[in-house]
C-alpha cells in the first residue's frame, strides 16, 4: 500500500532537506516518533542503521532503520523494518523558487502481520491522516527545528 502527501514550504530546497533528513529534528514533527539511536559509526551515510521507536495506538513498535538514498538537497530515503510493518519513506523536494520548496513523502507500507492485514483500510486512513497531520507540524516547527 502506498500514501503519498505533499506541502510548499516557503524556505530554501537546502534548508528543508537538512529539517526533514536530520533525526535531531523528528520530534518536533513526527507525532509517532519516540527515540532513534544509531547501530553504527555514522549516522547519515548510505546504509546506516539505527533503532526507530515510535508509538501507535497506545504501542511502542521497534524498527530498524536503514538509510537508502542521500542525495542532497532533492532526495532523503528510509527503510523501517520491524516484525509487524515494513515502510519505505521517500521525502523527495524541488525548488520552485529559492525560497519555495515543494516535499513529497510517500510510504511504501508492507503489512506482514495478519491482524494488520485484516484492517488494511483502517491502517492506511491512520497513516494517511498522521502523514498530513506530520507536515503540517513540520510546515509550523520547520524554524525552530
Amino acid at each position: 500500500m502506498i500514501i503519498e502527501s505533499t506541502i510548499n514550504l516557503e524556505l530554501p530546497i537546502a534548508l528543508v532537506f537538512e529539517k526533514v533528513s536530520n533525526p535531531l529534528g523528528f520530534p518536533q514533527w513526527m507525532q509517532n516518533f519516540r527515540s532513534r539511536q544509531p547501530l553504527g559509526d555514522s549516522d547519515t551515510a548510505v546504509g546506516n542503521q539505527a533503532e526507530h521507536i515510535q508509538e501507535a495506538l497506545g504501542r511502542k513498535i521497534k524498527f530498524i532503520e536503514t538509510i537508502l538514498e542521500v542525495n542532497p538537497p532533492y532526495l532523503f530515503r528510509i527503510q523501517l523494518d520491524s516484525k509487524d510493518i515494513d515502510v519505505k519513506v521517500t521525502y523527495q523536494l524541488s525548488a520552485l523558487s529559492p525560497n519555495l520548496t515543494y516535499l513529497v513523502v510517500t510510504e511504501e507500507i508492507t503489512l506482514k502481520a495478519f491482524f494488520m492485514r485484516t484492517v488494511s483500510g483502517l491502517v492506511k486512513s491512520m497513516m494517511q491522516k498522521r502523514q498530513e497531520e506530520d507536515l503540517l507540524a513540520l510546515k509550523k516547527n520547520i524554524l525552530t527545528i
